[in-house]
């Protein structure tokens, strides 16, 4: 299972969450450089977040059709000309354009890894595998992403687009390398066309829709509101430092990596359906209990906890993407990530104004509805295997 190949397309998968989590611990830090207010900062992940969706919606679809591991490396290298641009921008509308094109690059990566592993992987270890894959993105995006990203806001926040520049860019080169030879055996049947067929066809797939939804609840709860939790902390009467920011995030990624491998345990044994269902329900109570949060250790446990409930559901929904359509996984992964990253994208100009309005208890309280709207969804998805 962990061959070159899995280890580079596992990698390659990282550049998202390494992006957006490393951005987390510096809305302060850019809010006084580019001097706007959290909205506006919280408004740059919608600008990633928007193309990756949309875009999300037919690059798995294409590559279905035509090389998915050349398609990696050009959404590989676009990342790395977006992360460019975003150290060189002087002001924040250039940086709101590269965070746009940084969006494009990981539409070109996102789904098309997810169908990658699906590709190379045994059908039996297939949860095992994005556990895995979930555990190498929690160590590098969630964990160690946070920790030097609060640590560089000290010093110079221009160095962390650098350093996703120069990540994308080895893992360009790596792909065209290592990915060499993987074929798809729908390639060749039908040109552009076939693109809007087939996404029609999954598309009317009653437990891909739902899987979708699930996807589209819990990035815009848990992964929407981390922006402004972030703000949160570094005011009074936490009142934490940048450094102290990214701990924090970097804990809580910490043990969602942990468990991820659990969550690929589960999947494997009791199925996807069940993991993902018992993900969602368990998030409820964390989310519902931010509301009477009121120091540094009560938000590690609660967010720990939902970050570790959060990757459960996110294994076991990676693994059903890939298996319930194994013949279109490319189609199947597009309709599920654009589902996901639209929430991502929406989430900010919602609940920064729920955040700036009503405050942040009323944010938690929405994504605790939210979520457990998404358990009823979960509940829709067919087991793998069952038509």
């Amino acid at each position: 299972m962990l061959s070159k190949r899995f280890l580079v397309v596992s990698l390659a998968i990282v550049i998202d969450p390494l992006i957006v989590e490393g951005y987390n611990p510096l809305v302060s830090t850019l809010k006084t450089a580019f001097n706007v207010d959290v909205g506006v900062v919280a408004m740059s992940l919608a600008f990633h977040m928007l193309p990756l969706a949309v875009l999300s919606l037919f690059s798995g679809t294409l590559s279905d059709l035509y090389d998915r591991p050349r398609i990696l490396t050009y959404g590989l290298l676009t990342s790395s000309a977006g992360s460019l641009l975003g150290a060189a921008s002087p002001n924040v509308a250039l940086f709101l354009l590269s965070r746009s094109v940084q969006g494009v690059g990981s539409a070109l990566v996102m789904p098309i890894g997810t169908a990658l592993i699906g590709d190379i992987t045994p059908k039996e270890v297939l949860g095992k595998a994005f556990g895995l894959s979930a555990v190498i993105s929690g160590l590098l995006g969630m964990t160690l992403g946070p920790l030097v990203s609060g640590f560089l806001g000290s010093v110079e926040w221009r160095i962390l687009p650098l350093l996703f520049s120069s990540y994308s860019l080895t893992l360009a080169v790596l792909s065209r390398v290592t990915l060499r030879g993987i074929t798809v055996s729908s390639r060749g049947r039908g040109g552009a066309g076939l693109v809007f067929r087939q996404l029609s066809r999954i598309g009317r797939d009653r437990s891909i829709v739902a899987l979708s939804m699930t996807g589209f609840f819990s990035f815009f709860t848990f992964q929407g509101m981390l922006p402004l939790v972030s703000d949160l902390f570094s005011l009074p009467p936490l009142g934490l430092g940048k450094s102290q920011v990214g701990i924090v995030f970097s804990l809580v990624g910490f043990v969602g990596m942990l468990s991820s491998i659990v969550g690929g345990v589960l999947t494997d044994r009791i199925g996807g359906r069940r993991s993902l269902v018992a993900g969602f329900l368990m998030m409820v109570a964390p989310m519902f209990m931010l509301t009477f949060a009121d120091s540094y250790w009560s938000y590690i446990v609660l967010l720990s906890s939902l970050a570790s409930f959060n990757r459960l559901a996110f294994v076991s929904r990676s693994a059903l993407v890939v298996e319930l359509t194994p013949e279109s996984r490319g189609t199947a992964s597009s309709i599920f990530n654009f589902a996901g990253f639209m929430g991502f994208a929406l989430a900010p100009a919602v609940l920064a104004g729920v955040y700036k309005a009503l405050g942040m208890n009323s944010v938690y309280l929405l994504n605790t509805l939210l979520l457990a709207v998404s358990a009823a969804f979960a509940f829709m998805v067919r087991a793998a295997g069952n038509k």
